[in-house]
């Protein structure tokens, strides 16, 4: 049973971290969420001399508790609209800070309180609303747009998760290319090529073959270009009947991407799994002839690598952090000309040589990624940031 500590803490010698563990939350972790875990996790369990503080909005599961050197901390309200943002960070946060004057607080997910004492360690995993602004809804866009340069000024160092977005915060919030580190994300282990069930393909396709897009399905992922080519590889000649599975939960969700399924005439083979748990996504991946990852823009593209590391080629868009982490490894694509996206599906499906080549070229790249070294370099950082205060 967890102790939950709501407000005060006693004051060690030892080293004392507060981090912001927000979006720990069991049964919903996305992109970022699990970015943390994984980090977090390591974190707690290498260094167990060390003081860490979770501050959460809401109670948390205590499997998110992953050491005795962690006190988890309840500050309310639960944050999930951009008002609530600000009375968590720039009020609720930032009063705790204030009050117990930790040596560094650590936010895995590029939100900060304003900076007073309290040195902050920053990640900032890609600036993509500000490129693509109109995906977004406009409270949510107005908050990223106003505050995310601010939180980059008050971070007295940024992690991030490519070179493509280091340079990105670079030029356009004019930070200093010293004040920022590019830590690549890792893979999860249970993420591999061992084995080829039939879990999936039972459940969702019939045993018919298909293509898979993995993420939250929204305008910036560019479903309806996935659709589009989708709809030209279905109408070559000599192709299976073959599924397109999208698997993640409709966030922002708009009537153009709703018509360009509905209006597909393979729109009965376009197959929704709302977000898959990690042993059904295993089993996608290992199962699919290959993964389209179209999007306009990314940080970095961890269906890339997951992909990649359980033996699933991919088609990848050739832009933002998408060249820099599927470069040599995926094939690259214009996201917005749906027949070279039709061509090279239709080689991966019946080209059995072309596409054992993308596998083992996927296998290689998969090596440098690793949850462990992002943890250690990410550690380097928290330590130096607090000793230099």
């Amino acid at each position: 049973m967890v102790n939950f500590q709501v407000f005060s803490c006693a004051i060690s010698q030892k080293l004392r971290i507060a981090v912001n563990t927000r979006l720990l939350v069991s049964n919903k972790l996305d992109g970022i969420g699990y970015y943390a875990h994984e980090v977090l996790q390591r974190l707690v369990t290498e260094h167990p001399t060390v003081q860490f503080y979770f501050l959460f909005d809401r109670t948390p599961n205590p499997n998110f508790i992953y050491g005795n050197n962690v006190t988890p901390v309840i500050l309310s309200p639960q944050a999930r609209h951009p008002i609530l943002y600000f009375i968590w960070f720039h009020l609720r946060v930032r009063w705790w800070l204030k009050k117990n004057k930790p040596d560094v607080f650590y936010s895995p997910e590029g939100y900060l309180p304003p900076r007073d004492t309290t040195p902050l360690v920053n990640v900032i995993h890609d600036l993509n609303f500000e490129h693509f602004p109109d995906s977004l809804p406009k409270a949510e866009r107005f908050y990223y747009q106003h505050f995310f340069p601010k939180y980059a000024s008050w971070s007295d160092h940024i992690i991030t998760v490519s070179d493509f977005s280091k340079q990105d915060i670079v030029k356009r919030y004019r930070i200093s290319e010293s004040k920022i580190s590019t830590i690549y994300n890792g893979i999860r282990k249970v993420f591999n090529a061992s084995e080829k069930p039939a879990l999936f393909t039972e459940k969702y396709t019939k045993g018919k073959p298909f293509f898979l897009h993995v993420g939250t399905l929204h305008p910036r992922k560019n479903i309806e270009g996935i659709v589009s080519a989708f709809n030209l590889y279905r109408k070559l000649k000599e192709v299976p009947d073959t599924k397109l599975v999208l698997a993640g939960r409709k966030k922002w969700w708009s009537e153009s991407m709703e018509n360009a399924v509905k209006n597909s005439p393979f729109s009965k083979d376009i197959i929704f799994t709302d977000r898959l748990e990690t042993e059904e996504l295993v089993s996608a991946y290992q199962s699919a002839i290959g993964t389209l990852v179209l999007s306009h823009f990314e940080g970095f593209g961890l269906p890339i690598v997951e992909a990649m590391s359980c033996g699933c080629p991919v088609i990848a868009a050739n832009n933002s952090a998408l060249s820099e982490i599927g470069e040599e490894a995926a094939i690259m694509v214009d996201q917005n000309n749906a027949e070279e996206v039709a061509h090279q599906m239709h080689q991966l499906s019946m080209d059995s040589k072309f596409r054992s080549r993308v596998v083992k070229r996927g296998l290689e790249k998969c090596q440098q990624f690793s949850w462990d070294l992002a943890s250690k370099f990410t550690w380097e950082i928290i330590k130096n940031t607090a000793k230099n205060a």
